[in-house]
């Protein structure tokens, strides 16, 4: 699927929105989530004001950098008993 959208699969920080037939990739796609949710978060697509030359550079710095910024945990294991079949494509 990747590869049919233009995407590097060898790429880990890129993400990919499909809506509506339409790939979106880097600062549109995180856009096109934050015009899904709810406020106060939904008024991030005000970013779009900005141009991609800006938004995509500051997108890429942010997507390396995300498990160094303080309070964040992640863990690439579901918690035990959790299923995610459903959730994985391939």
């Amino acid at each position: 699927m990747l590869v049919h959208y233009g995407v590097d699969a060898d790429d880990p920080y890129t993400m990919l929105l499909i809506q509506d037939g339409v790939a979106r990739e880097r600062s549109d796609g995180v856009l096109g989530i934050a015009a899904l949710l709810p406020p106060p978060y939904g008024l991030a697509v005000i970013g779009r004001i900005a141009p991609h030359f800006i938004r995509d550079p500051l997108y890429d710095f942010i997507a390396r950098r995300r498990r160094r910024f303080p309070g964040v945990t992640w863990c690439a294991v579901p918690p035990k008993g959790v299923d995610l079949m459903d959730r994985v494509l391939g």
